[in-house]
């Protein structure tokens, strides 16, 4: 399975799949995908795309299945509900629009967008499995001078963060796990 990481672009996020020739922006007025290759165009319009930072600004986190057509991103209305989206960009339709829970102030995908960190009012992080949205352990409580978390690869680890200082946590037993036993190089 292909899936992309994006690079934010100031009130976009953009990701070129270089292999596939293939283009994938999410902006404030919804997504677009261009097909170089095929030269086609597919478009869907949804202007609550994005999620808010801590001073207002907007970022346009989201991840691409190449192989399946869908793009999974994440949504925010009236500036305080928080949406799981999953659209099918040929289609140009929605799959599958799915509220997270009323609590989330964050939420930020796994490398692959199969996982999705989630850290709520009270600091605390669970982990939900995309797909099913069944969650992945014991949600544990972040130490509160952390704001996000990060899922690092398929190894069972998040690290909660703010600015330079960081905590890894074992998401399976919900608890801090000993910085002497991992590395992080997605965290540098």
């Amino acid at each position: 399975e292909l899936s992309s990481q994006t690079v934010a672009m100031g009130s976009s996020s953009v990701y070129y799949e270089e292999s596939l020739d293939k283009y994938a922006g999410l902006s404030s007025k919804g997504l677009t995908v261009i097909d170089f290759q095929n030269q086609k165009t597919h478009s869907y319009t949804d202007e609550e795309t994005g999620l808010f930072t801590g001073d207002g600004a907007k970022y346009y986190p989201f991840r691409v299945n190449w192989e399946e057509n869908q793009i999974k991103y994440l949504s925010t209305n009236q500036e305080t509900n928080l949406f799981l989206n999953v659209v099918s960009f040929k289609e140009g339709s929605i799959v599958e629009k799915y509220k997270l829970p009323s609590n989330t102030k964050r939420a930020r995908f796994g490398e692959s967008g199969e996982r999705l960190a989630v850290v709520a009012i009270d600091n605390s992080v669970s982990v939900m499995d995309v797909s099913s949205k069944s969650l992945i352990g014991e949600s544990f409580p972040m130490d509160k001078r952390f704001h996000s978390s990060i899922l690092i690869g398929g190894e069972g680890l998040a690290y909660c963060y703010s600015g330079s200082a960081g905590q890894f946590y074992d998401i399976k037993k919900g608890v801090k796990a000993p910085l002497n036993l991992v590395y992080c190089n997605h965290c540098k």
